[in-house]
């Protein structure tokens, strides 16, 4: 796909990223990730390596976020590290092919995690942090452009696999298992092509802001399997009767 190609730019590594947060403060209290390379058609392939560390946050994490994630005060005050210490083992993870990777997360709220995290520990000028903002790629946001829901929203990672006839692996809201799904599903959106074509088909139907006329001409292309310059004109006369 050309836009997906536009977005990797030719890069041939793949950190797929997941960040859990506090309730309140939106500080991260987890970072999940996988690594692994991408060929010629911008395809996730071969083995990937896995990093996962909890983080230090200085408030409390909250009950509704210790429900989701199993993650209370207690659990990070022991195992959890300073979140310079979570960066400078996750940049080690990371490596030293900066240029040629792109940072995939499942919408925009691990960027804004990221962003208060790095501000609440004098860590927003860090060679990661500012590589992460730079080189980040919003697939849940890229998704929304072809696959909607009924009414037009976007759905979860979950829901999102399923319409692919993808089970969710591991425990939802693991940042690990979180950044796995992830790397499934961005392969089944490039290679089940398919399910695309008709995803994408029903939000051109169904939630476009296309002019009805236009909306319309495609309808009728659909059934009839053409549509001619005396077509047009007809229903753009019965649309302003």
């Amino acid at each position: 796909m050309k836009e997906l190609d536009k977005i990797i730019n030719g890069r041939k590594e793949a950190i797929f990223l997941d960040f859990e947060g506090t309730q309140f403060s939106q500080e991260i209290i987890a970072i999940g990730a996988i690594k692994i390379n991408l060929d010629n058609k911008n395809l996730a392939t071969g083995k990937y390596r896995k990093f996962k560390t909890y983080v230090l946050a200085n408030d409390k994490v909250g009950p509704l976020v210790e429900d989701l994630t199993n993650i209370n005060d207690f659990f990070l005050k022991t195992n959890g590290v300073r979140f310079k210490e979570a960066l400078s083992s996750f940049s080690k993870f990371v490596g030293n092919n900066l240029n040629n990777q792109i940072f995939i997360t499942y919408g925009n709220f691990d960027l804004r995690l990221l962003r208060i995290t790095a501000l609440l520990n004098d860590a927003i000028k860090n060679d990661i942090v500012q590589h992460i903002f730079k080189n980040y790629f919003d697939f849940a946001g890229f998704l929304f452009k072809f696959i909607k829901d009924k009414d037009g929203h976007t759905k979860g990672l979950k829901d999102n696999l399923k319409r692919y006839n993808l089970t969710f692996e591991g425990e939802e809201h693991d940042p690990l298992s979180d950044s796995i799904n992830l790397m499934r599903l961005y392969n089944a959106f490039i290679t089940q092509k398919n399910i695309l074509f008709d995803e994408y088909t029903n939000t051109i139907y169904k939630h476009t802001n296309l002019p009805p006329v236009i909306l319309k001409l495609i309808n009728k292309l659909d059934i009839d399997g053409e549509v001619t310059k005396e077509d047009f004109k007809k229903i753009i006369e019965e649309y302003l009767k």
